[in-house]
């Protein structure tokens, strides 16, 4: 498994623990210091893998809201 999946998956992990209605954008489900070390590139595929499985996972758990210039926002339902 690539790294960029394994954060993917991480994070899809992570949503679970967290409460209805919480806004939060990927790199909020990990710890400062490890998302730091990942390089660019891998965050930028991660975020792309993560939102191709939420947005497969039935019924929905999270949906977007909003796309900034650096991370897109989500929201826990």
């Amino acid at each position: 498994m690539k790294l960029d999946e394994y954060l993917a998956e991480v994070a899809a992990l992570e949503i679970q623990k967290l409460p209805s209605k919480t806004q939060f954008k990927l790199r909020d489900l990990f710890s400062s210091n490890a998302w730091d070390i990942v390089p660019l590139e891998i965050r930028q595929q991660a975020g792309l893998r993560f939102f191709e499985k939420i947005s497969k996972q039935k019924p929905q758990q999270v949906k977007d809201v909003k796309y900034d210039v650096d991370a897109t926002l989500y929201e826990k339902l």
